[in-house]
């Protein structure tokens, strides 16, 4: 590895240096669009030499896939034999896996090395009149940049953290942008309707840079279309211009062809749900449009990329005491419905139990609605992250809409034991938020988890730029 070889922290210290920073991931408090800039980014970045630019880009927003997604663009361009950076959020079991090269998290000690060469920024933009205080977002991301610049990566895919139009990764000149579909999500910092909330995520769309678009509702497309056409930013319309044939789905995976004006795919991936052909597809419409611009990339990088992508808490399939668990970090009422189907349709609509737990900032009421089709038992839990509603809240909007609630349950896994209880043949639907899933996979497969007891508030001194 290049850069700095030995780190004078240690990876607890690390982490404990960024659990002192702003950190709306965590906190309760629900962050105003006010309080996002970019000013403060460009100047850190500015402090150490603007390491963003000098790595070529994708970037990806939307409100559904956008992780799994990133993921299978960064695969297909790692098979190309590019050397590829991969920045994602949130992370399932451990911080490092936010930043990746080839797949590979950041090692502890590049990790520490990297923060080490960022601290002195990041505390003399603190100190300077006007920027307000460094975000734990914007750490990360500054990090992750550092890194993949001092790694000498071929190409970064950075996946947005929230909108993005004030994201704090917005500050790429890409390549490629990439929309994966929009739906209702983060509603209070981000807008009420589908189309404020595109116009926020459309705001990574740059002048006359190629954006391939995810399928969409209307409204959502619109805006979209209509930032695209101010930036004078050519369209690729996944719907319009891609045809989609499954051959083959069942709990091992699924086979699918995918048909673009020039060019035809057969694909296998391991990753279940329907929407994961169409992130396939979305993966593909951007690896054609780098191929345009001059990248090698053939169409057995595509077929071998998406195949060996490994994207755990994504449809993910567990045998656990004899019973079938289907983990998945849905978690909004678009991606909770999908999910559902998708489960009915490869299980049966009557053999299902449900385990449920949500973080506020998301639509408790609305993922819960869309659960009642599959008139299941549910198992409400509270996963130990600091945005976690309490049990006992989620019981009570259940049981207004007439899903029947059999336990309340403080512990995610203490959920699991009680849901494992319930009925011989059932399958076991846990989901609602990406903490509940890492929390269930960290329990079936006992790992040690990484906690973070200074991080989750946000300081008294933030403030607007």
């Amino acid at each position: 590895m290049t850069g700095i070889s030995t780190a004078q922290m240690s990876y607890k210290e690390a982490i404990d240096k960024l659990g002192g920073l702003v950190d709306f991931e965590r906190s309760v408090s629900i962050p105003n669009r006010s309080l996002f800039r970019l000013e403060r980014m460009q100047y850190l970045l500015g402090h150490m030499g603007d390491p963003h630019k000098q790595v070529p880009s994708i970037h990806v927003a939307g409100s559904d896939g956008k992780g799994s997604t990133s993921a299978m663009i960064a695969s297909v361009l790692s098979t190309a034999g590019y050397k590829v950076g991969l920045y994602t959020s949130p992370h399932l079991h451990k911080m490092t896996e936010r930043i990746r090269i080839d797949a590979k998290p950041i090692s502890e000690s590049d990790f520490c090395a990297r923060l080490e060469e960022v601290w002195p920024s990041i505390k003399k933009t603190e100190k300077k009149f006007g920027y307000g205080s460094t975000t734990f977002f914007e750490a990360i991301t500054l990090l992750a940049f550092l890194h993949f610049q001092r790694s000498k990566t071929d190409i970064q895919v950075i996946e947005v953290g929230l909108g993005g139009r004030l994201d704090a990764t917005n500050v790429i000149l890409p390549q490629v942008c990439a929309i994966t579909p929009i739906s209702l999500d983060h509603v209070e910092t981000l807008g009420p309707t589908v189309g404020e909330i595109a116009r926020e995520k459309a705001g990574i769309i740059k002048r006359k840079t190629p954006v391939v678009v995810a399928p969409q509702i209307q409204n959502a497309m619109k805006s979209i279309k209509q930032r695209a056409e101010e930036m004078e930013a050519p369209v690729i319309s996944v719907s319009d211009r891609y045809k989609i044939q499954v051959c083959e789905a069942n709990v091992d995976g699924q086979s699918f062809y995918i048909r673009g004006s020039k060019n035809r795919y057969e694909l296998k991936t391991s990753m279940l749900g329907d929407y994961q052909i169409e992130n396939a597809a979305t993966a593909v419409a951007v690896a054609e449009t780098l191929n345009q611009q001059g990248l090698e990339i053939n169409h057995e990088n595509i077929r071998d990329g998406i195949k060996c992508v490994d994207w755990p808490a994504r449809f993910q399939i567990l045998k656990v005491s004899g019973k079938t668990l289907v983990v998945d970090g849905a978690h909004n009422e678009s991606s909770i419905k999908r999910l559902s189907e998708n489960v009915s349709a490869m299980f049966g609509i009557n053999r299902v139990v449900l385990l449920f737990g949500a973080l506020h900032g998301h639509s408790l009421d609305s993922m819960l609605e869309s659960l009642k089709e599959l008139d299941s038992p549910l198992v409400a839990v509270k996963s130990r992250h600091p945005k976690a509603v309490d049990a006992e809240v989620i019981s009570s909007v259940a049981k207004k809409q007439g899903i029947k609630v059999s336990y309340e349950e403080d512990s995610v896994f203490a959920g699991l034991e009680r849901a494992i209880s319930m009925g011989k043949d059932s399958i076991i639907l846990c989901t609602g938020s990406l903490s509940v899933a890492a929390e269930i996979l960290e329990g079936v497969y006992k790992m040690v988890p990484e906690l973070y007891p200074n991080m989750g508030s946000v300081n008294s001194d933030i403030q607007a730029v």
